[in-house]
């Protein structure tokens, strides 16, 4: 039928935009309470769904003529809304929606404040989904669990606040489990408290999930048909299933214990099964924050091996993860029992179980997480080595263990797994010294398919490791973080030839290091890089390798307290060091004040980060080819003589992000704009005097950021420069004192704007004047905000120095 469909993304504008023919309305404008009442006041459409997405601040009136609702979804509450005592209106359903009774699905999870359900909720006896419940002391103006009873809900079903649930009330919780249409429920109580429901809870064999949160039993019910169970801060819960002799769950999958404080025993009776597989289908096993757990349940005893396999409580079982268990510290359960057997495992993830001292059998494992886990651990990892394809352990940080004192990660005996390659493709490792040093992995080359390595705090990794880089043919990504020992030159006298310095990780794409506080010297970074990252190592003095260039790519003056007077770019001759980064199109650099000079940037970059690194002072692309003659198109433009031996700062062709912050004596004079420049922040620099396109090439920037460049007067004066301008900031530069007259033309069609007030007050036409007094009022409010950032800037500086983890 005609109209049947209503949607309204604004407030309608015509009385009639609600026809009587609307069956489905979708509301997402303001006030959309008021609209709906002003409308239903006057019509009586036959609505039957009815979706509201913006919050309602009034209650809904007219609801007799909501009774032919079949869906029904509200939005009653967001974060930002303080629920004051005269709005509390807000947090509740209609009173009488008990008159809705072709109401169909009712959503209201996600309401966070919702305090209570409407009165009279079991007249509603069409009700198939109700995804929330919020159980309250019982009153007339609301609903308890009793009126849930005689409805034939299903999918998923909430009951929050169960605290409130009173004795009589108890059993109908338990009987909610025989709805046969039910496929989820969802028990939450506010705080852990004295209760039994769940003693005597046996749902039907339909409900295959079940999630509780902050139950205060001791144990639990018959849950044996369930397929997903999670149980979240349930802190006084010690035997998890009382479930007499049978200890079978033929269904379950995955299996989920967060926060069990008391914890220690997973049945009644701690005795090994005989004939009988505990957990035959389960797949997914996680165990977090259960302090007084000793160990797994222990393997069935059978006559014959399960699946033609081996004894196993878990023989099905591809994902265990285990976090934060103090006491765990057995696979087994039995004294003495041999190690559990997990034959179809996939992934293993040991966090913070400082009294694991061994890991299990499991041939197929694929993924191996250890985290603060004890050093003897690693010496169980070679069993795993010819299946492993991610291997992450971060070990506890204990005192420093030199090179000669590192063992290899194999055993002797161990070592024909050598002959086979690894397909590890993933590897982290933190404070484990074992892959470095005298004592380290032999054959690097065993990792031909590796592709990502990330080391963290190894202290014997002093020079750049060469020979480890050669036979790493594969590796995509590097990344080196708080290795406060390295310094980045190769040990002893090394004079590569060319055809070995191409042999350097020939495959690296990403290249991060973080926080090397002594590294000096870079590798010979392969021409495959495309993302180069590089923050807090205050030492490094280059980003290329000794070998790839005969000088540094940044010029250096004659002493550190000389300062550098570079020419103007169009003087440079071009150099050869743009050629070692052909691929490069993301540079990041960050408190590296040692990197000095002339940055020489490679042409290919497109996004270009650089902060608090006070030693750079010219940026600079120089392509192949004669210079070409420039010419500004910038107002307030310098006189031309002086611009000649101005210094000018050239940025590569395909630059659409440029970036810098607090780099006080970089930028000094013209900085040229690419024409590919979307994204423009400077902040905090003090030598920068203008802005200018290169010549003949229009801009189309879209985000202009200039705040504290206290030299800066010029910008262009191009009109495409600004048409696609969505963002503008220009704060705190007093050189700047106009704006072009194509950008003032500009600034009302900008979406978002912070200016300094002198700049909007200079764009206002007569017929505008009358906005010179909130201008003047932002001005006095943007006076205070610099004043706090710069409270906040000494305060930073005043500051410790940043820890570098020695």
């Amino acid at each position: 039928m005609e109209n049947e469909c209503v949607v309204a993304n604004e407030k309608p504008s015509d009385t009639k935009w609600l026809p009587d023919t609307a069956r489905h309305l979708f509301l997402s404008c303001d006030e959309t309470e008021s609209i709906l009442n002003d409308s239903m006041e006057k019509r009586s459409p036959t609505i039957q769904t009815l979706l509201l997405f913006r919050s309602i601040r009034s209650p809904l009136q007219h609801l007799p003529k909501y009774k032919s609702l079949h869906a029904l979804e509200l939005c009653t509450w967001r974060e930002s809304f303080l629920p004051q005592p005269k709005y509390l209106h807000h947090l509740r359903l209609p009173r009488q929606m008990k008159y809705m009774t072709s109401l169909r699905h009712l959503y209201t999870h996600g309401c966070l404040k919702l305090k209570s359900m409407p009165p009279e909720l079991g007249k509603l006896t069409k009700l198939q989904t109700l995804t929330c419940f919020v159980a309250t002391v019982t009153g007339p103006d609301c609903s308890d669990v009793a009126e849930l009873e005689h409805l034939n809900l299903g999918g998923k079903l909430e009951l929050c606040q169960m605290e409130n649930i009173n004795i009589e009330a108890k059993a109908k919780v338990a009987n909610l489990g025989n709805k046969n249409d039910l496929k989820e429920l969802k028990l939450r109580w506010t705080y852990v408290c004295d209760s039994e429901v769940l003693n005597n809870f046996k749902p039907h064999d339909g409900l295959e999930v079940l999630r509780v949160y902050y139950y205060g039993g001791k144990d639990m019910g018959m849950l044996q048909n369930m397929v997903e169970i999670y149980l979240f801060c349930c802190e006084r819960l010690q035997v998890l299933f009382s479930c007499g002799t049978s200890f079978i769950f033929p269904k379950l999958k995955q299996l989920t214990l967060e926060h069990l404080y008391d914890f220690e025993r997973w049945w009644e009776i701690n005795e090994r099964q005989e004939g009988q597989i505990i957990f035959p289908v389960l797949e997914k096993l996680f165990i977090r924050c259960c302090r007084k757990l000793v160990a797994l349940p222990e393997a069935p005893l059978l006559e014959q091996p399960y699946n033609g396999g081996c004894s196993s409580a878990f023989p099905v079982l591809k994902v265990l993860e285990m976090e934060d268990l103090k006491s765990f510290q057995k696979w087994d359960a039995v004294v003495g029992g041999e190690h559990i057997l997990f034959p179809q495992l996939e992934k293993l993830s040991i966090k913070k179980c400082p009294k694991l001292m061994d890991l299990p059998e499991a041939p197929n494992l694929g993924v191996l997480e250890i985290e603060d886990g004890k050093q003897e651990i690693f010496h169980w990892v070679d069993r795993y080595l010819s299946s492993l394809t991610q291997l992450t352990l971060r070990l506890e940080n204990t005192e420093t263990t030199s090179g000669s004192e590192c063992t290899s990660m194999l055993p002797v005996d161990s070592r024909e797994k050598w002959n086979q390659k690894s397909p590890l493709t993933v590897l982290e490792f933190g404070c484990c010294n074992t892959f470095f040093g005298s004592g380290g992995v032999e054959p690097w080359d065993y990792f031909v398919h590796l592709g990502v390595l990330r080391i963290d705090r190894c202290d014997v990794l002093v020079h750049w490791p060469v020979v480890v880089f050669n036979s790493l043919v594969s590796l995509k990504t590097l990344n080196i973080t708080w290795c406060n020992h390295l310094t980045g030159y190769t040990q002893g006298p090394f004079q590569p030839s060319a055809f070995e310095r191409s042999q350097h990780l020939p495959a690296l794409e990403f290249l991060y290091l973080e926080q090397c506080a002594s590294l000096v010297g870079m590798f010979n970074v392969p021409a495959t890089l495309k993302e180069m990252r590089i923050l807090l190592c205050s030492k490094l003095e280059s980003i290329f390798g000794k070998q790839q260039v005969g000088t540094s790519e940044l010029v250096q003056g004659s002493s550190c307290s000389e300062p550098i007077v570079p020419t103007a770019v169009s003087h440079l001759s071009s150099s050869p060091v743009n050629h070692f980064f052909p691929c490069l199109e993301y540079l990041r650099l960050y408190n590296c004040d040692s990197l000095s000079g002339v940055l020489h940037l490679p042409p290919f970059l497109k996004t270009i980060l650089i902060e608090s690194c006070s030693s750079i002072q010219v940026l600079s692309c120089q392509l192949d080819g004669p210079p070409i003659p420039e010419v500004t198109a910038s107002i307030n433009a310098p006189d031309p003589s002086a611009a000649t031996a101005a210094e000018e700062h050239s940025l590569p062709p395909c630059l659409t992000s440029l970036d810098i912050y607090s780099c006080a004596g970089m930028l000094g004079g013209i900085l040229r704009l690419p024409t590919s420049l979307k994204e423009l922040t400077i902040k905090d620099t003090s030598g920068l005097t203008s802005l200018d396109p290169v010549s003949g090439q229009p801009l189309s920037l879209e985000d202009l950021c200039l705040v504290r460049c206290s030299a800066l007067a010029s910008l262009p004066n191009e009109p495409q420069a600004y048409g696609s301008l969505q963002n503008l900031e220009i704060k705190d530069c007093p050189a700047l004192k106009k704006l072009p007259r194509c950008l003032q033309q500009r600034l009302g069609n900008i979406k978002i704007k912070y200016l300094d007030a002198q700049y909007e007050v200079l764009a206002f036409k007569p017929k505008t004047w009358k906005e010179i007094p909130r201008v003047v009022r932002q001005r006095r409010r943007d006076a205070k905000w610099r004043a706090w950032e710069r409270r906040r800037a000494i305060e930073e500086q005043e500051a410790p120095a940043v820890h570098t983890g020695e």
